[in-house]
């Protein structure tokens, strides 16, 4: 008899399509404004591209204003750390260890560690990111003073 599923089999699948949901639906409030207008496909369609980091749009995206940039923005930032890798990372935050199934998924994402190095895997992956985007974050903030 099959086990019952539970919501961390489909977490994936759910944050990959939330977040692609929930950055089109940013990108639709009227805070975010774009040259030639949005309709909700060209939003969803944009913020899925993003979470994809494909680069593919309906619309140009130097159109948005500065709230729909920085949407987009976090929607790729999302995607250039791995779907896959963020739900393991929140899994790991939330209940601290993964299941042995959570851990193989986790695994083939890098497809070379072993299950014991996942969660050490996952953390040094986030704080390497967080570390190298701010020392960027900064040396471009100080390039565009200067200038």
């Amino acid at each position: 008899m099959a086990r019952p599923s539970s919501i961390f089999d489909y977490s994936i699948l759910i944050t990959f399509g939330g977040a692609s949901i929930i950055g089109g639906a940013l990108l639709y409030l009227p805070l975010v404004s774009h040259i030639q207008g949005l309709t909700p496909l060209d939003a969803l369609f944009t913020a899925t591209s993003a979470v994809c980091v494909t680069g593919l749009a309906t619309v140009p995206t130097s159109g948005f204003n500065l709230a729909g940039q920085l949407i987009i923005l976090a929607l790729i930032q999302l995607g250039g750390l791995g779907i896959m890798t963020l739900t393991s990372s929140l899994m790991l935050f939330a209940y601290k260890r993964l299941n042995l199934r959570q851990r193989i998924m986790a695994a083939q994402v890098t497809d070379t560690i072993s299950f014991k190095e996942v969660e050490a895997v996952l953390k040094t992956i986030l704080g390497f990111t967080l570390v190298a985007e701010t020392i960027g974050a900064f040396l471009l903030a100080a390039g565009f003073i200067l200038e």
